[in-house]
């Protein structure tokens, strides 16, 4: 048990980046209802997900919504904010991001306590975190970092806990989580392995943690995919195809915008079929997408121009953003 002293100390960190946390977005959630929610869909890919919504809602029949519900891609994407949408609108899905995003800090002051063991640090990691750009703003969009990166959070504190304790209650508190996180965002699959790959380079778990992270990384990695493949099963078999769907979020759509945005900077001319089929909102039609081999050959063909391309976007990234 602590004493009353100790108690209060160490709560004295977690009560000020709450509160520090609650008032700025309780200032960006004014902010949102002032401007009707606008900036709610001015997020990546928010129109498609409210068309994933509209549909789901406008179904007057249960054949219906299943119907819309095997329409829009990786389930996790866009289902979770629609249960939330539909009870309260644009403002619970912010009030349930913020929430969670100020739990994920609070995860991420105690993973840094953990590696680090300093207090200081542990608050200077948490707030800046906290007052990131992509902290302040997702929560208050329709995005799926909203929901995936607070839980990416969680569950990388419970993998660590793990680590230090050997307690298999944190091991399966992880893969849970991921296997979540997985749904939303099928990238993450890549997690396990990278926990594994932070474990062997630091020195700060327990003796034999090295020996449990690798074997329980792999198996972690193999179970947490379960629940994205059976969805992955189900839509295509719904779909009389292997596919997730025809977003904007696919490899194929992303390669013909790519091309097109390089082109069109540069005045190439491109075949009429590498131009996108798109709707009012720019959702992409069925057939849009272009295969590797004629995203390879169109920068093979223009190297030094993608390759200018792709510097600039490398400077954006990690010093305009």
């Amino acid at each position: 048990m602590f004493k009353t002293g100790e108690t209060s100390n160490r709560l004295t960190p977690v009560a000020i980046i709450l509160l520090v946390g609650t008032l700025v977005h309780a200032v960006l959630i004014f902010y949102d209802i002032h401007h009707n929610f606008i900036p709610f869909a001015n997020g990546d890919r928010s129109f498609e997900r409210l068309n994933a919504i509209a549909a789901l809602e406008a179904s007057k029949t249960w054949s219906e919504w299943l119907r819309a519900l095997m329409s829009y891609g990786t389930i996790g994407d866009y289902f979770f904010h629609y249960i939330f949408y539909v009870f309260g609108g644009p403002l619970l899905v912010i009030v349930i991001q913020v929430f969670l995003q100020l739990l994920s800090i609070l995860a991420l002051f105690w993973i840094i306590e953990l590696l680090t063991g300093g207090r200081r640090l542990s608050i200077i990691g948490a707030l800046t975190y906290l007052l990131m750009p992509h902290s302040l703003v997702m929560p208050h969009q329709i995005v799926s970092e909203g929901i995936a990166v607070p839980f990416l959070i969680f569950s990388l504190f419970s993998w660590i806990q793990f680590l230090q304790t050997a307690s298999r209650r944190y091991m399966i508190v992880s893969i849970f989580l991921v296997s979540f996180v997985v749904l939303i965002r099928p990238v993450f699959i890549l997690l396990f392995p990278i926990f594994a790959a932070i474990e062997l380079v630091t020195p700060f778990f327990g003796e034999g943690a090295d020996l449990r992270s690798r074997h329980y990384a792999s198996i972690a990695s193999v179970v947490a995919a379960v629940p994205f493949l059976i969805w992955v099963a189900i839509f295509s078999t719904a779909n009389g195809e292997l596919t997730l769907g025809h977003t904007s979020s696919t490899l194929g759509f992303n390669m013909q915008r790519r091309v097109l945005i390089v082109s069109e900077a540069n005045g190439i001319k491109l075949p009429a079929h590498m131009y996108p089929l798109t709707d009012a909102n720019t959702y992409p039609l069925a057939g849009t997408g272009i295969s590797i081999s004629e995203f390879l050959g169109s920068v093979t063909s223009n190297p030094f121009i993608y390759a200018k391309a792709y510097l600039r976007d490398m400077g954006i990234m990690f010093f305009r953003s």
